[in-house]
């Protein structure tokens, strides 16, 4: 999804096997602005709660709680400024509480945009529409219109499930870079897109 884009402008991390929540978490504290989630996810309808699908240190896989990814990426000091989960039944939410789910979540726990699947999503569809966010996205850095033309390229495409990625937003502009971010402590230094984008991508 990012070959097409300036290697010399974009830092991309792979996080190797095992993938756990604390290596996660360990990564993470180097500083990135991007935690884009490739793996299998779930929502279940008796507890209203999601969950991702990790590894433990052996490898094996490991079910994570929706609480358990929040409440670490809460207690980072910088938070990613945005969280792509590429993951069946990442944005499902409870039918008793619209905030109950993992997007939503991530938004109220601080992160300013959280891209997620209300649905299973095939994984063709996951990577056509990264391929167009991230390439729109660091282009001009607005969120919002990135997730629309990587949808319309969906549609374009003929995929049945474009409906199913969805966006979740705190910043009233949609970008992710300038003034808005400034003022709530989440950009350090100049305000150009390119000249800050590093990512953080991690393969189970």
């Amino acid at each position: 999804a990012l070959g097409e884009l300036d290697a010399a402008e974009l830092e991309v991390t792979f996080l190797d096997p095992p993938v756990t929540l604390e290596r996660i978490e360990e990564t993470l504290r180097e500083g990135y602005h991007v935690l884009h989630y490739l793996g299998h996810g779930a929502f279940s309808k008796r507890r209203g709660q999601a969950a991702l699908y990790l590894q433990d240190d052996t490898g094996n896989a490991q079910i994570i709680a929706d609480d358990a990814l929040i409440g670490m990426l809460a207690r980072q000091q910088e938070r990613p400024r945005l969280v792509f989960l590429a993951a069946c039944q990442s944005a499902v939410r409870s039918t008793a509480d619209a905030f109950a789910g993992l997007g939503p979540k991530l938004v109220s726990a601080g992160v300013p945009a959280v891209v997620a699947m209300q649905d299973f999503v095939a994984v063709e569809t996951a990577r056509k529409l990264s391929t167009t966010f991230y390439q729109r996205l660091t282009e001009h850095g607005t969120v919002d219109l990135a997730m629309n033309e990587a949808r319309s390229t969906l549609v374009t495409a003929g995929r049945p499930d474009a409906a199913v990625p969805v966006l979740f937003m705190r910043l009233k502009s949609g970008q992710l870079w300038g003034a808005e971010a400034d003022a709530r402590g989440e950009v350090l230094g100049s305000t150009k897109p390119r000249a800050f984008w590093t990512t953080l991508m991690r393969q189970i």
